[in-house]
């Protein structure tokens, strides 16, 4: 796992990086110009990672809310 994060933290294309419970081990926010480019990054980089064995991928439609703004 945490030659997984290491390999994360040094890829500029994933934003963020969460260390899941449940299904999934991590979920990454990954931020590429294009879908075709998400492809190479998924098949060139993403999928060699250590550890990975699959990659579940969905794409936002659109942003209704991001806000870093924590109500406390």
């Amino acid at each position: 796992m945490e030659s997984f994060e290491v390999s994360a933290q040094n890829r500029p294309e994933i934003v963020e990086c969460f260390s899941m419970t449940g299904e999934s081990d991590y979920i990454l926010r990954v931020i590429t110009r294009s879908i075709e480019d998400y492809e190479l990054f998924l098949k060139k980089v993403l999928l060699h990672f250590p550890g990975v064995a699959s990659v579940n991928s969905s794409f936002a439609l659109k942003s209704a809310k991001i806000t870093t703004h924590i109500p406390l």
